[in-house]
């Protein structure tokens, strides 16, 4: 897993240098278990990350430090700083639903490309998959915690 996720890194740098450290680290760490169903494809599978998000979702006390919406804007210091392990899964799991549902990839493409007028990443959140990232925290919430 680490190889996998360490491969991805001057990938996504070289194609995307200005792209934020969690959607960076979200893509990495998305390949850490990585799922090969056929030639020329490649999912990330449920991984050691899943509990930590599990037990910050069911918290009271730990719950809106594990939304969705919160990786917007999220400046690359406070995603290494206190609660860094949560928000690496967070991150993961975002990446792991946005490429469920096929949108991983347009989503990424569509924040390259306009990350200038877009610096957050939540325009091209809402184009591509047809709601804020607010609005998205619920279906992705639910599906998070029946994997």
């Amino acid at each position: 897993g680490t190889l996998t996720h360490e491969i991805v890194h001057p990938l996504v740098e070289a194609d995307f240098p200005e792209a934020p450290t969690w959607i960076n680290e979200g893509i990495a760490s998305l390949f850490e278990q990585p799922l090969i169903p056929r030639p020329g494809e490649i999912h990330g599978g449920k991984n050691w990350r899943h509990p930590r998000l599990v037990r910050a979702l069911s918290s009271p006390r730990e719950r809106d430090r594990a939304r969705l919406d919160r990786l917007f804007g999220m400046r690359d210091e406070t995603f290494r700083g206190e609660g860094e392990d949560l928000h690496y899964a967070l991150a993961r799991y975002v990446a792991q639903w946005l490429d469920a549902r096929g949108k991983l990839w347009p989503f990424y493409q569509r924040w390259r490309d306009t990350i200038a007028e877009d610096p957050s990443g939540e325009k091209a959140f809402r184009e591509v998959v047809g709601m804020t990232p607010a609005d998205a925290h619920a279906a992705w919430s639910r599906w998070t915690l029946a994997l």
